[in-house]
């Protein structure tokens, strides 16, 4: 199945959920308009809803919380993985793509976990798994990038790509889920910096009970 593909079917489930929690505000809502106009309908709608309140809560979150957030969810990977028939200024209509719709379908075709595996020596099936990892964990992962890729003359592409996939998941400007670098330099304050100055707070410490005592 085809990334495309796969987007479409996520899509529709989105949908599916966004417009039965709509479908559910609307009825409680109309039960609300029912309880205001002396009819109590909420007997006939136990146990799902019990009260008015009940159905004022409920109607809350389907439509502010579930509604929207799985609409959103559904409706801008949808049109942004959708051709669009433009017009331009002398009258003809051309069609035009997003960049992420085109992102998608060259990665589909030419990033296959296995052409990646022959590009990087990486099992596919350790790619797949980190994959789904990141994927599962999205805002909680941090990659660490190291400086020397950096001194390469097209390591732009190298960001370009770890940036899709942290914002593909949401892990951009997170607590424990951002992108950084990890220089040697650091490795050098740890495993020289730090024993220098522990053995210099002992030996001031030393001298410091010498001298007061």
């Amino acid at each position: 199945m085809t990334a495309v593909a796969t987007l479409g079917r996520l899509t529709a489930a989105y949908l599916t959920v966004a417009l039965l929690a709509l479908l559910g505000g609307v009825v409680t809502g109309l039960a609300q308009g029912l309880e205001h106009a002396g009819i109590n309908v909420y007997p006939a709608l136990a146990p799902v809803v019990q009260s008015y309140y009940h159905g004022l809560s409920l109607h809350g979150v389907l439509n502010v919380l579930v509604w929207t957030t799985f609409f959103i969810c559904g409706f801008l990977p949808f049109i942004a993985v959708q051709a669009f028939d433009v017009p331009l200024a002398d009258g003809t209509r051309v069609e035009a793509r997003t960049v992420l719709d085109l992102t998608a379908e060259y990665l589909d075709a030419s990033m296959t976990p296995e052409t990646v595996s022959k590009i990087t020596w990486a099992p596919a099936e350790a790619i797949v798994r980190l994959a789904r990892d990141v994927a599962r964990h999205g805002g909680k992962t941090l990659f660490a990038v190291g400086m020397g890729p950096n001194q390469f003359f097209n390591n732009d592409l190298k960001d370009r790509a770890i940036f899709l996939v942290a914002a593909l998941t949401g892990s951009i400007g997170q607590m424990g889920g951002n992108v950084g670098s990890y220089a040697g330099n650091y490795r050098n304050t740890l495993f020289s910096g730090m024993p220098l100055n522990s053995s210099s707070d002992v030996i001031f410490a030393s001298e410091t009970a010498e001298f007061t005592s």
